[in-house]
């Protein structure tokens, strides 16, 4: 127990330590694109706010039936999420199926979760890019339609698994013993291990998960608008467009650099107040 405690100490600090660069990368652009551009920041804060808490709510939800303290998944929300804007590339992600599979006590589940989590969330961002897109008969670019593809094989890929392992199954048992036999017997059970992962942490949840998600996306939008809005800076569909493709790619775009920004500063300081409260807790408790 006390070998894997320090494994995950180790494993934090790791993460936090290579943080540490982006996160003064962030700092720099995000302070400088607040005061260049002098955004409302109390109208993107109450945004973010919002945003974070329905992000978080449709995690928690995901995960509804794991008796996961809500304070506790909430820490553990606000840490994975810090590292997952400091981090490119979604390599955050990889830290998200660690640090929620040590929660749930179990990997495939933490993996399956953050893959439906960013499935659904993806799911939402595109479909606002398409009815934009229809609304200003706009074209869409390469990796919307890219990704447009992957989603619609996926959901293909889910819905037909079942009666693609039985027909395979049932021919493998009925064929030769041999050593390749047995590996792909090994490879069907392993993948219908992660499809019955699936469907157990999606059970009926699916429309719900993707409304919460595309009520994100949508207050992210009006908040973009506002701020803009507010200063004199007239809200362009293509300013929208750019922002809305920019968090796909995850490309240079100066709104979505300061609410990142704005993100970051409001996720650390919950976590802190989170983490101060607990220790105070405790320091209570022991004294009685």
């Amino acid at each position: 127990m006390k070998k894997k405690n320090n494994s995950g100490a180790i494993v934090d600090v790791c993460v936090w330590i290579m943080g540490m660069f982006f996160l003064y990368m962030a700092i720099k652009d995000g302070l400088y694109l607040v005061n260049k551009k002098s955004t409302n920041v109390l109208i993107s804060v109450i945004a973010v706010l919002l945003i974070h808490f329905i992000k978080a709510f449709r995690l928690y939800f995901a995960m509804y039936g794991s008796e996961i303290v809500f304070v506790e998944y909430l820490k553990e929300y606000c840490k994975v999420t810090i590292i997952g804007i400091l981090f490119p590339f979604k390599l955050g992600d990889v830290y998200r199926v660690y640090c929620y599979g040590k929660q749930l006590k179990d990997y495939l589940k933490g993996t399956v979760v953050v893959l439906l989590d960013r499935f659904f969330d993806t799911s939402a961002l595109i479909s606002v890019i398409v009815l934009k897109g229809i609304f200003d008969n706009s074209k869409l670019n390469g990796l919307t339609l890219a990704l447009i593809f992957f989603l619609l094989i996926v959901i293909i890929v889910y819905i037909t698994f079942g009666k693609f392992y039985t027909f395979w199954m049932n021919y493998l048992i009925g064929a030769k013993a041999t050593k390749r036999k047995s590996t792909s017997i090994k490879f069907l059970y392993s993948l219908n291990k992660i499809h019955k992962e699936l469907r157990q942490v999606l059970g009926g949840k699916g429309m719900i998960l993707y409304t919460l998600s595309l009520v994100a996306w949508v207050i992210e939008i009006i908040c973009l608008t506002l701020t803009e809005n507010t200063h004199g800076v007239q809200s362009t569909n293509n300013s929208v467009l750019e922002y809305l493709n920019a968090s796909i790619s995850g490309g240079n775009n100066a709104a979505l650099i300061r609410f990142s920004f704005i993100s970051l500063v409001s996720l650390g300081i919950i976590f802190m107040i989170l983490i101060i409260s607990k220790r105070l807790l405790t320091n209570k408790n022991m004294r009685k």
